[in-house]
């Protein structure tokens, strides 16, 4: 079933003493980063205003006045079935919802995975709360790796926030059990990814492939593993699971880079932490999610030995 789903968005931006004289334009295009096309459709629908009343592009704003624009986005979607269930949110706010990913949890719908997703569990989230709403995941994380998550709750706070996650002042840091421990404590490590050729999942390391950037340090060794932080400088498929491979340290559990394990049934990668400054409240922003269960079950087995 097609349905057509309509949201509102309310956004406000107040002038400063930099923007003193300049037009209600300059502050959506250069500051609000909307599209000309977006600016046409609020023109044709009556979404912009200055100091709460009806404005024109051409209008010239002062320090302390307030631009408000009002987003609708009509979109035709197939129906994501609504499911009930649990959601560990991290972070919500207008714009963005975070949420801890449990293992073996897809985050959207894709194949045989068509319930019990992250997103189907958003939107019965969002239906309790009287909204219609697709949240739009920012980055994906493979089903079986753990942790934070962000989803948009519109096509333009995605477009913000893909810029903002790609920015200089953004992080994502993982940790990983590995079953083995580099020689050094700390590097990067600079290898090309690209995607093997007898398989559409799997990737390789290869010279011609595209330069991937892992930084690493170890926080602590055991006789026969270390658990690792790493940070992505670079955002490859699989690239940690990928680099550990090649670097000698697979991940505990990896059964597509590695082998399997008795003491955990997935690869030992949790996506630990998230910072970036808020495409709108300028915020810094630092989302964490608790290392999971089946994962210090690992560590206080390794420390046994």
């Amino acid at each position: 079933q097609l349905l057509v789903i309509l949201i509102l968005m309310e956004i406000e931006f107040k002038v400063t003493q930099k923007e003193h004289g300049s037009t209600v334009n300059h502050i959506l295009k250069d500051l609000m980063n909307l599209s000309a096309r977006q600016i046409q459709r609020m023109k044709n629908n009556d979404g912009m205003f200055l100091n709460h009343q009806r404005c024109i592009v051409k209008d010239v704003v002062y320090e302390n006045d307030v631009v408000t624009v009002i987003l609708k986005e009509h979109r035709i979607s197939n129906e994501i079935i609504s499911s009930n269930m649990m959601l560990d949110i991290l972070f919500e706010d207008d714009y963005i919802i975070s949420l801890d990913k449990p293992k073996g949890a897809p985050v959207h719908p894709v194949g045989k995975y068509i319930e019990n997703t992250l997103s189907n569990g958003l939107k019965y989230y969002f239906e309790q709360k009287g909204i219609n709403m697709v949240a739009r995941p920012i980055g994906r994380l493979d089903r079986d790796t753990t942790g934070v998550i962000l989803f948009a709750k519109n096509s333009h706070v995605h477009t913000m926030m893909v810029k903002a996650l790609n920015a200089d002042d953004s992080s994502k840091k993982y940790v990983a059990v590995t079953v083995k421990a580099p020689d050094c404590d700390e590097g990067i490590i600079d290898m090309g990814i690209k995607r093997s050729a007898d398989s559409i999942i799997s990737r390789i390391t290869a010279e011609d492939g595209k330069r991937s950037l892992t930084r690493y340090k170890v926080l602590e060794r055991y006789s026969k593993g270390a658990l690792i932080e790493f940070e992505l400088l670079t955002g490859r498929t699989h690239q940690i699971r990928v680099h550990c491979q090649a670097f000698g340290i697979p991940v505990f559990g990896d059964t597509l880079y590695g082998t399997a394990s008795a003491l955990i049934d997935r690869q030992a990668l949790h996506c630990r932490e998230t910072s970036f400054i808020h495409p709108f409240s300028k915020e810094k922003i630092s989302i964490e999610a608790p290392l999971p269960s089946d994962m210090q079950y690992l560590i206080d087995e390794l420390k046994k030995h």
